[in-house]
């Protein structure tokens, strides 16, 4: 008829993508952080900061400040005096009338006038003195002896728990928090003979008169004594420690002046009463505490209670060993340049020791306390022995860095710092950028790898021949390749590492047998028993693997690309410079840095969550690098018919046979320079991370994406060799391996390129006579799926 034939009509999914791809937009991700290290921090005990400035929610169990209603203010005592009697008005209609409730409130709570309230209450003379006494009575439940107003009564029957009407003295050992509840208790039984008529305000609310202290400010002097060389520091579990050999040695004082706050002190009581809460909840259940448990327990609380720790940040250190003029705490005009302004030459690297020389707090009348400075405490790993005044300080990058470790595209072959990063393109998945190069199943029982592509399709299988013990590469079963051919045939781009690696480990067996029989173990034993190592240190009860068919047999590994560069910037664009000198003199300092060589670490088997098992660097396939030198030191044998083969602790456990072949490399520190770019080739169990240590930057970890490890590990599955067996060409009978369900096919080879798979008939204990003559033949029993492709 000629008309245009519609278009089928799209499906409830398809609809769905393209009405997201119309309406999608595109977010940019902030790029990774540059860290920049903190001041070190001071507590002070004894200091007694104020609390007018916030915090005023103390007397509150939920920390909040109760706000009371006109109504419910103090009218009076009842049967003595009441307070529209002492202040029947203000005179002046101007005032709200809330003002005169606070007033009288105030006028019948100050304890200055019980006198004047008992004259002002008695209308006969000789009654007064039974007014005054009841009126000295409330006061003395609500204030205590120096005047502190509490409002419960605890002040009154707790004196240790005042604090001083200025800083210096200690009452953390007069307080008992064993006895606390009981004051509490028979406060509240003293309250219910009161006859104020109202709720009581607020301990905030009233104040009686004292010689003020409001410390606002730490001064402090210090002292630096250290190193601008990182080759002065060795990296330990999880920081740099200082060489006993450094040369480096600079000295450097620092004056400055940091806010007070109970941060800190806020901090350390909040943590301290979790963990009480959570003991007495456990003792409450049953599990009962030891007594020098109950003993730590309440001397914790007794640490708490007098409340009076303020701390300060040290702020200025940094910016001052940066060469700039720091003022904390002042402002610039709102049209000035705000920059800091450069005054002496930086030192952009600076570890060592910090010594107190002077402190003293200052408050907001200017009146000044010097705090001692002979006996500072710091936490264990920092002390020094036999300097009190001094604290470690390590080793820390002054103006800032960041690792730039980053999952890339593993087809890449180019710069390092110019590979495709990975990501996850929900809209268009073949957009996205997956850093899984393969995955590779261990046979640890027969020593064999089998290799498979991101896809989960075969790739190949590493194995000893079996006369001469050689490391040798067959192509998986159904690939259209000659016997021959070699692990880089015919490979998708993304499996390229696969393929270098698997020729990484035959070359290295070749170098190391130089055309003679194996002397000792081969570079494909040695890297699984350097697997079956780790993997006994990080997962031993495989928490960290999945529910495939592939950990029948061993362990899937994925083999992931990434690359590491370590980014220091200069701030010449952050601060201000007087002339081109000064700014090529910093330009200059922070370039030197590029000649240190920064330690760094990857994998840590104390985690529970690193899932690393060794690495390659920059392609180099013939060496294989291990997470920690323990590794080689402490491998138990194993092997082919050796091993851990049975439960633990039935059977002999192998002995220690460390791993000593020039395939690998136990050093585990990598050393990296500013700028330079390492490609690392890592091989991680796919669902634990990869953590980087360094010490002079805090931790950092990288994990693979679902997205990126769910397809292909639901098509890892192993194939098993057998053969040469009796078969009928028709019809392919044999026992089925049970764990692997029903699809099973027998694979083998009808030519250089040609394979043949039959569908398996489960052998029966029938006897059959063959309607054909039997061959014997060899393959591969093997499932396919239906979406191979």
């Amino acid at each position: 008829s000629g008309e245009t034939p519609k278009a089928p009509d799209l499906n409830i999914e398809e609809k769905v993508v393209k009405s997201a791809i119309k309406d999608r937009r595109t977010v940019e991700r902030p790029a990774p952080r540059i860290f920049i290290p903190q001041p070190p921090s001071i507590a002070i005990k004894g200091a007694r900061p104020s609390l007018r400035h916030h915090f005023d929610g103390l007397f509150d169990d939920e920390g909040r400040l109760r706000c009371r209603y006109p109504n419910e203010a103090v009218k009076g005592i009842k049967g003595v005096v009441k307070a529209r009697d002492l202040v029947p008005t203000l005179g002046s209609g101007a005032v709200p009338p809330e003002v005169l409730i606070v007033v009288r409130e105030a006028m019948v709570l100050n304890p200055y006038c019980s006198r004047w309230l008992a004259n002002a209450a008695a209308e006969k003379q000789e009654s007064r003195p039974q007014y005054q006494r009841r009126i000295e009575g409330e006061m003395l439940r609500l204030f205590s002896s120096d005047g502190r107003y509490d409002g419960s009564g605890e002040y009154t029957l707790s004196e240790s728990s005042v604090s001083p009407q200025a800083p210096g003295k200690d009452s953390w050992s007069s307080v008992s928090f064993s006895q606390a509840a009981i004051k509490k208790q028979a406060a509240a039984e003293l309250a219910r003979a009161s006859y104020l008529d109202g709720f009581n305000p607020s301990p905030l609310g009233v104040t009686a008169w004292r010689q003020p202290w409001v410390p606002l400010w730490l001064e402090w002097r210090v002292e630096l004594e250290g190193s601008t060389r990182i080759s002065d520091w060795t990296l330990d579990q999880l920081d740099v420690v200082r060489r006993g050999d450094a040369a480096d040695i600079q000295m450097v004082e620092i004056t400055g002046r940091s806010p007070i706050s109970r941060g800190l002190g806020t901090a350390l009581h909040t943590g301290i009463e979790r963990w009480i809460k959570v003991e007495q909840e456990r003792e409450a259940t049953g599990d009962s505490l030891t007594a020098s448990q109950q003993s730590s327990l309440e001397s914790l609380a007794d640490f708490l209670e007098p409340l009076d720790l303020a701390s300060a940040s040290l702020d200025g250190i940094r910016e001052q060993l940066l060469g700039l003029n720091y003022r904390g705490g002042f402002f610039s005009a709102p049209e000035a340049d705000d920059r800091p302004e450069v005054v002496a030459d930086p030192i952009p690297l600076f570890g060592g020791t910090l010594k107190f020389s002077a402190l003293r707090l200052v408050d907001a009348f200017g009146r000044v306390l010097n705090v001692p400075t002979n006996d500072i405490h710091t936490i264990t790993s920092l002390e020094i022995s036999d300097a009190p005044s001094s604290m470690k300080m390590s080793a820390r990058i002054q103006g800032g860095a960041r690792w730039l470790f980053r999952l890339v595209d593993p087809a890449y072959q180019g710069e390092p710092s110019l590979a495709p990063e990975a990501f996850v393109n929900q809209l268009e998945p073949d957009l996205s950028v997956n850093p899984v190069a393969g995955f590779l199943l261990s046979d640890h029982i027969d020593e064999s790898l089998e290799a498979f592509d991101n896809k989960g399709n075969p790739i190949g299988q590493i194995s000893h021949h079996e006369l001469t013990g050689a490391v040798r590469w067959e192509p998986a079963p159904g690939r259209p390749l000659p016997p021959g051919a070699g692990p880089m045939a015919e490979l998708p781009s993304s499996a390229t590492p696969l393929g270098k690696l698997a020729a990484g480990v035959i070359r290295s067996d070749v170098r190391q047998r130089d055309g003679m029989l194996p002397q000792s173990e081969s570079s494909l034993t040695a890297l699984l028993r350097a697997i079956d190592t780790t993997l006994w240190t990080i997962d031993t009860y495989s928490t960290l693997g999945s529910a495939t068919v592939a950990g029948l047999v061993g362990r899937p590994i994925a083999v992931v690309k990434a690359t590491l560069r370590l980014d220091i910037p200069d701030d010449l664009d952050d601060v201000r410079v007087d002339s081109e000198e000064t700014a090529k003199a910093r330009r200059a300092a922070f370039e030197a840095l590029r000649d240190e060589s920064f330690p760094v670490r990857l994998g840590d088997l104390q985690r529970s969550d690193d899932s690393l098992l060794g690495y390659f660097i920059d392609d180099n396939y013939d060496h294989f690098h291990l997470v920690d030198k323990s590794i080689a030191a402490l491998a138990r044998d194993s092997g082919r018919r050796r091993g851990q083969l049975g439960l633990l602790g039935q059977v002999h456990i192998p002995d220690v046979q460390p791993l000593e072949h020039p395939y690998l490399f136990s050093d585990d520190i990598l050393y990296i320079k500013p700028g330079q770019s390492y490609r690392l080739t890592l091989l991680m169990l796919p669902a634990g991370k990869v953590n980087l240590t360094s010490g002079v930057l805090p931790r950092k970890s990288l994990a693979l994406n679902d997205v990126w490890i769910n397809r292909g590990l639901k098509r890892v599955i192993p194939s098993v060799r057998v053969g040469p067996v009796l078969v009928d060409p028709d019809e392919i009978r044999l026992p089925k391996v049970n764990l692997l369900g029903d699809r099973q096919q027998f694979t083998r080879r009808t030519g250089a390129l040609t394979w043949r798979d039959d569908p398996i008939v489960s052998a029966s204990q029938s006897a059959l006579l063959p309607r054909m003559p039997h061959e014997f033949q060899e393959g591969w029993i093997r499932i396919i799926e239906e979406d191979e492709s």
